[in-house]
């Protein structure tokens, strides 16, 4: 990035490198390094403000973390736009799309399963029977039948 370049939510990489491996991440590594980045932003803010760490700042680590969000469009998540000055604004799509793997991961693998997921992804084996069913979009549609 030059020096003149403005830096925007959702199009600067932050202190992310590799970016050319990133933009062949798998949706779920997207989810994984999104979830893994909030989970280090969260636990910071929450430690600084209880005075358990000096305050330091996260701006590259939430540049880094909009950034991968605003890459899941590829997946069909519909966000607005980036714009200068503003924080990507997180969309019911993406809602929708965090939320079903966040939930699946957090909530419906038991921890024997999750440790059981995380050998088998290392190995690079299939883990497909670790895998949420159905389609995040799946939330969207449930929504929209509970405003009807």
């Amino acid at each position: 990035m030059k020096n003149n370049e403005e830096k925007i939510y959702g199009i600067y990489p932050g202190c992310l490198s590799r970016l050319e491996e990133i933009e062949n991440f798998s949706e779920l590594d997207f989810y994984e390094a999104i979830d893994y980045i909030g989970e280090i932003i969260w636990r910071c803010n929450h430690d600084m403000a209880d005075g358990r760490i000096e305050v330091v700042d996260l701006t590259e680590l939430q540049y880094a973390l909009e950034y991968l969000v605003d890459k899941t469009r590829k997946f069909g998540v519909e966000l607005p736009e980036p714009e200068p000055g503003k924080h990507l604004t997180p969309s019911k799509s993406y809602l929708a799309w965090f939320q079903f793997y966040y939930n699946h991961f957090h909530y419906t693998l038991t921890d024997e399963e999750w440790n059981k997921y995380q050998k088998a992804k290392k190995n690079k084996e299939d883990i497909s029977k670790f895998m949420p069913k159905g389609s995040w979009k799946d939330l969207l549609e449930e929504e929209k039948e509970k405003t009807r």
